[in-house]
């Protein structure tokens, strides 16, 4: 979702720049004196409240919203042998297997369907809340690799399916 929100801030802040310029280049130059009149009588009725916001804010405001959404786009997971690590460009946070509990997600509901996986996905969760969601695991090389892990660790991941009810939560 947060890779969504940077795709149309920054498709705002391109349109911002070179819009204009789009547009004029694409204009026939019989109609450029026209458009170029429209657009100065749009912009002239706007009260000065509107003009800043239009010409500094909202651009200053869609790139700020561009940067966080790519640093919560940024986050990675590391299933380490003692640990599971989140990874984002803020920071690394550890969460040690006893503090965790550790469910394999068999699917998700949305919109009252429940739409089953088609590999693993692993969820983690620290003092009742959801802290790393790993998304389908594909490859079967990583797959065994984090069994492995669990096993060593003595961690029998719970099963979320469309019977569970913390999955409906």
């Amino acid at each position: 979702m947060s890779t969504v929100i940077s795709g149309f801030c920054l498709g705002y802040i391109l349109t911002r720049i070179f819009g204009t310029k789009l547009i004029f280049a694409l204009t026939p130059l019989d109609n450029k004196d026209s458009a170029m009149n429209f657009r100065k009588k749009r912009f002239d009725d706007l009260d000065f409240a509107d003009k800043i916001f239009q010409k500094y804010i909202a651009p200053v405001l869609a790139f700020v919203i561009m940067i966080f959404s790519i640093l919560i786009a940024c986050g990675r997971v590391c299933i380490a042998s003692d640990c599971v690590i989140e990874h984002n460009l803020i920071g690394d946070t550890q969460y040690k297997y006893e503090d965790v509990t550790v469910y394999l997600s068999k699917g998700v509901w949305e919109d009252d369907e429940y739409i089953k996986y088609d590999y693993p996905c692993y969820v983690f969760e620290h003092e009742n809340e959801i802290i790393i969601e790993t998304g389908e695991i594909s490859d079967e090389n990583t797959q065994r690799d984090i069994e492995k892990i669990f096993k060593d660790n003595a961690i029998e991941p719970q099963i979320l399916d469309e019977k569970s009810q913390k999955l409906k939560e």
